[in-house]
């Protein structure tokens, strides 16, 4: 069953990286300004983030249905949303909406994914890692394909019927995974871990990272364009770029 999970959050990390494949084209077709492109580019990771902190720590008092069920219908609701969305303040908030959802939902399937079997943990916390790479680098390419003859709508509520046809056997999943719980964690139970200095590298690491991986995003699909390639050739070469964060988590894990 927990390939399920996978298949969904790779679907959510999906829906959040078709977007930059399409940002050209959202910016011309519905004249938006720079800046409201790099905060539709940002929103959904940036919300992914604060979400993952916020319910952390429910995860941890072993709320794993709620989490991650409220998580599921809140990433089909952003999805299905932009569909239809044609403003700056609606794309920003279906975009959102998708981010939320995807944080709950990681919260609860790595808690559960952990706790299901301990002894292949970190090989399992990789393919997660992989199974998000997946979506965001084939999430493009895959996309542009789709809008070609469904338009730019179609990949995200293509994403929020397959995430709701998956949904609910991965619901009554988590409902029934084995993890262990505490009632005395709270959103403050972080920071003492990250008084620690290898804690703290670590985050330093993964933020000039994942900066660096936003503002490459962000630009590409501009620059590719000028240069003179299609949707579906940006979307190539962010596969091409993505391999081997596809394939070396699970074994390094």
């Amino acid at each position: 069953m927990h390939r399920l999970a996978y298949a969904i959050y790779m679907l959510m990390i999906a829906s959040a990286g078709v977007t930059f494949v399409f940002l050209e084209d959202i910016e011309s077709d519905y004249g938006l300004p720079s800046w409201g492109i790099g905060l539709i580019s940002a929103l959904a990771f940036l919300t992914i983030l604060i979400s993952t902190l916020i319910f952390a720590p429910l995860g941890d008092r072993g709320h794993l249905r709620l989490i991650g069920g409220s998580g599921i219908a809140l990433t089909i609701a952003g999805n299905a949303w932009i569909g239809f969305a044609t403003e700056l303040w609606s794309i920003s908030a279906s975009r959102g909406l998708v981010g939320i959802g995807t944080g709950m939902f990681s919260v609860a399937a790595r808690k559960a994914l952990i706790g299901e079997s301990t002894e292949d943990s970190g090989e399992r916390i990789g393919t997660w890692l992989s199974a998000a790479v997946a979506g965001f680098i084939a999430g493009p390419g895959v996309g542009a394909w789709i809008a070609e003859w469904g338009g730019i709508e179609a990949p995200y509520v293509l994403i929020a019927v397959l995430i709701a046809a998956l949904a609910l056997p991965v619901v009554f999943w988590l409902d029934d995974a084995f993890v262990a719980t505490s009632d005395h964690v709270s959103l403050a139970s972080m920071w003492p871990l990250l008084r620690r200095p290898p804690a703290r590298a670590a985050l330093a690491c993964q933020t000039a990272i994942f900066f660096n991986i936003g503002v490459f995003d962000s630009t590409v699909d501009e620059y590719l364009t000028d240069l003179g390639l299609d949707n579906v050739g940006v979307g190539l070469v962010l596969i091409v770029i993505g391999l081997p964060l596809i394939i070396l988590p699970t074994w390094a894990g």
